[in-house]
C-alpha cells in the first residue's frame, strides 16, 4: 500500500517531462517556406522580398500600348526608291519586248512594236507623273487621296506585269494585260478621285472617264480574243493602231502643256532632300 503513492508520483513526474519535451519539439517545427526564409541570411531575404514587391507593383500597373507597340518604320525613301526604278523597269521591259518582236508573225510583231514604243513614250512618263501626284495626295488628300494612290499603284503594277508577259514572247497576251490595267484604273473611279502633280484635286469629267473606259474595254477585248486565236491578225492590227493613236495623242498633249512633262530627276530629288529646315521665328 505504501508503494502506490510513490509510483503515482514517479509516473506524474515522467508525464510532465514528456509533455515539456513534446512542447519544445512542436515549437521547433516550422513550415517549409518559413524554414527557407529564416535559414537564409537577412540581406538576401530582404532582397527577395523587395523584388517580390516590385513585381507585384508592375503587374498591378495598366499595360502601356505605346511601350508594347513596335517602333515606327521610316518609309520616307520608299516612294523615292520606287520612282527611281520606274524608268529602268519600263524601258528594260520595253527593250526586251522589242527584241522578241522580230521573231513573231507580222501582225503580232507590229503589236509588240507598238507596245514597246508606248511603254517608253507614253506609259513611263504617265506613270511618273501619276505616281508623283499619288505621293502628294496620299499625304493630305483625305479618302480620295488614298484612293487615288491605290488605283495608280495598281495600274503601274498591272502595266509592268503586262510588259513582262509581252517580253516573254506572248505579245497579244501582254497587250490584253496592259489594257486590262487601264480598264481597272478607270473602272475603279480614277476619274473622280484624280489629283494633279501638285497634290490638288483634278477630277476628270464623267463623260470623258466613261469614254476612256469604253475604249480600253474594246482594246482589252480585241487583244484577248486575238491572243486566243480568234481573228488574230485583225485583233493585233486593231490593238496596234489604237495604241499608236493614244501614244501620239498623249505626246501632243504633253507638248502643249509642258507642266505635265515632268519626270523623275534624281539630282533634283537629292537637292530637295538636302534643303535645310526654315529657321524658327
Amino acid at each position: 500500500m505504501c508503494l502506490r503513492p510513490k509510483r503515482r508520483s514517479a509516473m506524474l513526474l515522467l508525464a510532465l517531462v514528456a509533455a515539456a519535451s513534446g512542447f519544445q519539439s512542436i515549437r521547433s517545427v516550422q513550415s517549409p517556406r518559413s524554414f527557407q526564409l529564416r535559414s537564409q541570411p537577412k540581406p538576401q531575404k530582404d532582397e527577395i522580398q523587395a523584388e517580390l514587391r516590385r513585381l507585384a507593383e508592375e503587374m498591378a500597373q495598366p499595360a502601356d500600348d505605346e511601350a508594347l507597340a513596335p517602333p515606327p518604320v521610316d518609309l520616307a525613301f520608299a516612294p523615292f526608291f520606287m520612282r527611281a526604278l520606274l524608268p529602268l523597269a519600263y524601258r528594260g521591259l520595253a527593250a526586251a519586248a522589242l527584241a522578241t518582236a522580230f521573231r513573231l508573225p507580222r501582225a503580232e510583231g507590229a503589236a509588240q512594236v507598238a507596245t514597246a514604243l508606248a511603254a517608253v513614250v507614253d506609259f513611263e512618263p504617265t506613270a511618273q507623273r501619276q505616281l508623283a501626284s499619288a505621293e502628294r495626295a496620299a499625304g493630305w488628300g483625305g479618302a480620295n487621296g488614298d484612293r487615288w494612290a491605290r488605283v495608280v499603284r495598281a495600274k503601274i503594277v498591272g502595266q509592268l506585269v503586262g510588259l513582262a508577259v509581252a517580253a516573254s514572247g506572248r505579245a497579244l497576251a501582254g497587250a490584253a494585260v496592259l489594257a486590262a490595267a487601264d480598264v481597272r484604273f478607270w473602272a475603279s473611279g480614277a476619274g473622280a478621285c484624280r489629283f494633279d502633280e501638285d497634290g490638288a484635286p483634278a477630277p476628270v469629267a464623267d463623260a470623258t472617264a466613261r469614254g476612256l473606259l469604253g475604249v480600253n474595254v474594246f482594246l482589252c477585248g480585241a487583244a484577248a480574243l486575238a491572243s486566243l486565236g480568234v481573228l488574230r491578225p485583225l485583233g493585233a492590227a486593231i490593238y496596234a493602231s489604237l495604241v499608236m493613236l493614244q501614244t501620239v495623242g498623249d505626246e501632243m498633249t504633253r507638248r502643249r502643256n509642258p507642266k505635265v512633262t515632268a519626270t523623275f530627276d534624281l539630282e533634283q530629288a537629292v537637292r530637295d532632300l538636302q534643303v535645310p529646315p526654315s529657321p524658327r521665328a
